[in-house]
């Protein structure tokens, strides 16, 4: 498993329940240019570009009941600008089913 996340072409990473980096995968920095150490304790929210984008976010994952296809939004990349995302995501859960953060690929 970790040399699949660690090969995968799409950025991955996780956020704690609230928004905060936890896990990053390396293609985070090949794809843009953020080395997976650096947003680590970073919040998720500073990388998109409108304000008030990622509350809009979550309020969709929610109406999804905790899965969202799809969404599409402006990010900046570390060089610089702004970039389109499409971002797949989901709740992550514990074993009991409780909500505990969410993994989303970053573009």
């Amino acid at each position: 498993m970790r040399s699949i996340l660690d090969n995968i072409q799409e950025a991955v990473y996780r956020t704690d329940t609230d928004g905060r980096i936890i896990w990053a995968s390396p293609s985070c920095e090949r794809l843009w240019g953020y080395a997976p150490g650096a947003v680590i304790g970073t919040f998720l929210a500073g990388y998109y570009v409108a304000p008030g984008e990622r509350a809009r976010f979550l309020e969709a994952l929610e109406r999804g009941g905790g899965t969202i296809t799809n969404y599409e939004a402006l990010m900046r990349p570390a060089a610089g600008g702004t970039a389109w995302v499409s971002t797949n995501a989901h709740y992550y859960r514990d074993a009991q089913g409780a909500h505990i953060g969410r993994p989303v690929p970053f573009g």
